[in-house]
C-alpha cells in the first residue's frame, strides 16, 4: 500500500469512528455531560421527573432504549452494560443499578440530548408519578417577594394537599450566601392551614411608609424573624421542622446563582410540584412566572390554577 494510500485509509477510518451509531438520530458526544451548568438546557427536570428516568434505565431492556424510547444506540448499550454489571446478565450479584443522575451522567454518550429524550419519554408515557399526599404534607412556595427597600421581602405559602396541615410542624429555611444549608430558620406558623388556603409569611409588619408596602403589611400573617431577609441569591426552603425534610424550595441549596437572579422581582407559581431533590439541577422558569417588584395584584390569594409554566 502506497503513503498515500495508507493516509486516506487512516482518515476515514478516523471518520467512522467518530460518526454516530444512528445516523438518523441526534447523539452526544462520548464525553457529554448533562449536569454541568453550561449543559442547562438538557436538564428540566424535577424530582419525581429524576425518579421515572432512574426507574426507566433500571428496568428497560436494551431494545425499548434503542428502538423505543429513541436513545442513540451507544448510549442505550452503555446503559444497559453498566446497570447489567460484568457478567452482562440482569438479576445477578454484580448489578450495578442507577442511584441518581449523576451516575447516569457518567456514562458515555449520555449527555443533554440523552437526557432530554428520556425525559420527554416519560413524560409522554405518563411515568411520572404525581406527588403523594398521604405520608406526608404538600406545601408550596405559592409567591415569593424580593422588593425595594429593607422590609418587602414576603413568601406566600400554598396548602396543596387534601388535608389541613398543622404549620407548627413547618418552617422557612434561608440559605445565605454560600453557605449549603440552611443558615436560619423559623416557624410558619401557628395553627391548621385548610387544603387550597394559603398563609403570608414577612419580615416585618412594622417599619416605615411603604417599606413594607401596605398591601404585604396587611396581609402578613407570620414575621419570619432573622429568615425573611433574602437579597436575591439566597435560597429559601419549606423544611419539616422535626426531621429537616425538605417541603418544596426556590434555589438549589448547595448553588449560590450569579447576578442575583431573584432581587428586585415577585415570582408567582406555575408548576404544581413541589421540589423536594437538594441536589437536582434547578431552573426557576420551570417552576415561576416573574412579574414587577410591587405587583402584588395577587399575594395573598390561594393561585385560580397551577397548570404549567410557559415554554
Amino acid at each position: 500500500m502506497t503513503r498515500n494510500a495508507l493516509a486516506l485509509a487512516l482518515i476515514a477510518l478516523s471518520s467512522c469512528a467518530e460518526s454516530p451509531a444512528d445516523p438518523d438520530r441526534p447523539a452526544d458526544g462520548a464525553e457529554d455531560a448533562f449536569l454541568l451548568a453550561e449543559k442547562a438546557d438538557g436538564l428540566a427536570a424535577d424530582a419525581f421527573e429524576a425518579e421515572a428516568i432512574l426507574a426507566l434505565v433500571n428496568d428497560a431492556d436494551l431494545a425499548t432504549l434503542d428502538d423505543e424510547v429513541g436513545l442513540d444506540s451507544r448510549a442505550a448499550e452503555n446503559i444497559v452494560a453498566h446497570r447489567d454489571g460484568p457478567d452482562g446478565r440482569p438479576g445477578t450479584s454484580d448489578d450495578d443499578p442507577f442511584d441518581d443522575l449523576a451516575e447516569l451522567d457518567a456514562i458515555p454518550y449520555v449527555g443533554p440530548t440523552a437526557f432530554a429524550t428520556l425525559l420527554r419519554y416519560v413524560r409522554d408515557h405518563d411515568l411520572v408519578a404525581p406527588p403523594s399526599h398521604d405520608d406526608a404534607a404538600c406545601l408550596l412556595i405559592s409567591e415569593y417577594v424580593e422588593g425595594s427597600g429593607n422590609y418587602n421581602k414576603a413568601i406566600e405559602v400554598l396548602n396543596c394537599s387534601g388535608a389541613p396541615v398543622e404549620l407548627s410542624e413547618y418552617g422557612v429555611c434561608l440559605v445565605r450566601n454560600d453557605d449549603r444549608a440552611c443558615t436560619f430558620t423559623a416557624p410558619l406558623g401557628q395553627g391548621l392551614l385548610a387544603p387550597g388556603a394559603v398563609v403570608i409569611g414577612c419580615r416585618s409588619k412594622g417599619g416605615t411608609f411603604n417599606d413594607p408596602h401596605v398591601t404585604l403589611r396587611a396581609r402578613c400573617q407570620t414575621e419570619l424573624v432573622g429568615v425573611a431577609t433574602w437579597n436575591g441569591d439566597d435560597r429559601v426552603m419549606l423544611v419539616h421542622l422535626a426531621t429537616g425534610q425538605p417541603v418544596d424550595m426556590l434555589g438549589r441549596p448547595g448553588y449560590r446563582p450569579p447576578n442575583f437572579p431573584w432581587a428586585d422581582v415577585v415570582l408567582r407559581r406555575c408548576a404544581a410540584r413541589p421540589v423536594t431533590d437538594p441536589s437536582a439541577f434547578y431552573r426557576e422558569e420551570d417552576h415561576f412566572t416573574r412579574h414587577a417588584r410591587s405587583d402584588f395584584t395577587d399575594f395573598g390569594k390561594p393561585p385560580a390554577a397551577l397548570s404549567g409554566c410557559p415554554r
